[in-house]
């Protein structure tokens, strides 16, 4: 019964997306994903610990309040719409100099935290960085007193911008930039983490599909070999089975591989796809252990504030006594070992029911403000709607919105991309004004 309320909600809510959005839009492939969660909770694929009604109530509550401002406050006209073209687009193109400063020096900062980053796990284990694998890194992180200093984690989460100066260049200059975006996956592969790679992936991967429908964005290559549907449909393709495949391989190098002990899985699906699967619904059934089988103390992340990490720190910055929360969160059993409670969860254990629509309200109004401001199709706010993208693909697992490694790249980033892409300096061209002889024929003619 839970479960399919969290199958009919999201289903409806999906239709309210797709209708006004249409399918590029990150709040569609947000609903379109919770709708096949929803969809694998009620089919059970795998024996976990079934939703509470609360719970389902809190996702879909937050859900409903995910999408309440951009659709009742969006007023940007749609594809098709007779006022669409009312406004003629500014004409926008790369500013290659800027470009390449920028790259220059995202690229020199990304490359000194990644060498902070290992040098500190090295200096925790003993041990020189390349003789280390995956799992020694992982132990060092979780459990090793690893201290990585502010800068050095702002520096690294600097990395989905080296993905954006590709796309920017490979789009509107030279093809060869687009091999930022290997380099930029590269220095967020030293943590066997997977959030931040993935992270980038789906950031780069938004901006990729979003930037050349900017109105008035001046492209160098316009030669199309597939219809632009199948384009992006082979594209999200592609990229989604490169990142199930580094999935499953750092899993296998964390000895995540194998079915955890205990679990009970159908026999039509494939052993390759149970582990990312309980991370997609996993998390709603340790979310309803945690509510279910509470004891009235702390929640798993220890102290109050998970869901505002960055507004806890930015307090503490000023002085005010305030517990940080723990970065990783207590484990539960549903049945299995589980510590990832949806971001719906990571409010939830904040503020209750209320807090949990409150935060996705903010989530909505930011959504809303960046679609439309300074106005619609901006690059800048291109950029910052691929960041919520990942974040909002990311709230099966954690809520990650006012996390400062996600602040930090969203603002930065659209302080570069409006830099690099420009507006041109020469205004269109006016109409032509009808002359004299020109009134007076028409007159006649009239007559």
């Amino acid at each position: 019964m839970s479960a399919a309320i969290i199958l009919v909600g999201s289903a409806l809510l999906f239709l309210l997306c797709w209708r006004r959005w249409g399918m590029l839009h990150p709040l569609t492939v947000t609903l379109a994903l919770w709708l096949v969660i929803g969809l694998l909770l009620v089919i059970r694929p795998v024996e976990l610990y079934e939703p509470s009604p609360r719970i389902a109530v809190a996702i879909v509550s937050g859900l409903t309040a995910l999408i309440a401002v951009p659709l009742l406050f969006d007023r940007t006209p749609r594809p098709g719409d007779d006022d669409a073209a009312a406004d003629p687009p500014v004409r926008v193109s790369v500013r290659v100099g800027r470009l390449a400063v920028a790259t220059a020096v995202v690229l020199a900062v990304v490359l000194w935290g990644s060498w902070q980053y290992r040098q500190a796990v090295s200096s925790v284990l003993g041990v020189p960085f390349g003789q280390l694998d995956s799992k020694l890194v992982r132990w060092a992180e979780l459990y090793g007193n690893l201290v990585i200093p502010t800068p050095v984690g702002i520096a690294q989460a600097l990395a989905p911008l080296l993905g954006a100066f590709g796309v920017i260049g490979g789009l509107c200059h030279r093809w060869w930039w687009f091999l930022l975006i290997p380099v930029a996956i590269a220095t967020t592969m030293q943590s066997p983490s997977r959030t931040a790679t993935l992270t980038l992936v789906v950031t780069s991967l938004f901006f990729l599909v979003l930037l050349p429908r900017a109105a008035g964005l001046v492209r160098r290559h316009r030669r199309r070999i597939l219809p632009p549907g199948v384009r992006v449909a082979a594209l999200v393709s592609l990229v989604g089975g490169a990142a199930l495949a580094y999935f499953g391989f750092v899993g296998q190098q964390l000895d995540k591989g194998a079915l955890p002990p205990g679990l009970v899985v159908s026999g039509w699906l494939p052993d390759s796809l149970v582990q990312p699967l309980l991370y997609q619904v996993g998390g709603v059934s340790a979310f309803s252990v945690a509510v279910d089988q509470s004891t009235g103390g702390a929640g798993p992340y220890g102290a109050w504030g998970r869901s505002l990490y960055a507004v806890v720190k930015s307090l503490q910055f000023f002085g005010v006594p305030l517990p940080t929360p723990q970065p990783f969160a207590d484990y539960v059993d549903m049945p299995i070992p589980f510590n990832t409670y949806t971001a719906f969860g990571d409010a939830y254990f904040d503020f209750g029911l209320a807090g949990v629509v409150a935060v996705f309200l903010l989530a909505g109004l930011v959504v809303h403000l960046l679609g439309t401001w300074p106005r619609p199709g901006h690059p800048g706010s291109i950029w910052a709607m691929s960041v919520m993208a990942a974040v909002l693909t990311a709230t099966p697992i954690h809520g990650r919105l006012l996390d400062i490694d996600v602040l930090v790249p969203a603002v930065t980033g659209w302080l570069l991309v409006t830099w690099v892409l420009r507006p041109e300096r020469t205004p269109p061209a006016a109409a032509p004004q009808p002359t004299a002889a020109a009134l007076a024929g028409e007159e006649r003619a009239l007559r």
